[in-house]
């Protein structure tokens, strides 16, 4: 997976929740076929991410995703009606 195609600016953050994604972000996925998705360990404002919201990824058509070590609770849906074939989650504390 390539680490450096994702940016902040891809994705709505609230605090320490990751709410889903751009329009820039969702062009990745759709326009250019970005969908081995990494989500970032701290959010814009150097917060460690905690959450990923619900439906924060529903329908995008993400194939793999890597999830950071800080996060604590996935949202209802949150990968709902994705194609995923590969998660990496955190390990357990």
């Amino acid at each position: 997976m390539d680490q450096n195609i994702w940016e902040y600016d891809d994705f709505i953050f609230k605090g320490d929740e990751l709410k889903g994604m751009t329009q820039k972000g969702k062009d990745k996925v759709k326009v250019e076929g970005k969908t081995d998705l990494v989500i970032p360990e701290l959010t814009p404002d150097g917060l460690p991410l905690k959450k990923i919201g619900d439906n924060a990824f529903y329908r995008r058509g993400l194939t793999s995703v890597i999830i950071p070590n800080t996060v604590e609770s996935i949202g209802y849906d949150a990968f709902g009606v994705c194609k995923l074939k590969e998660v990496k989650l955190p390990e357990a504390h």
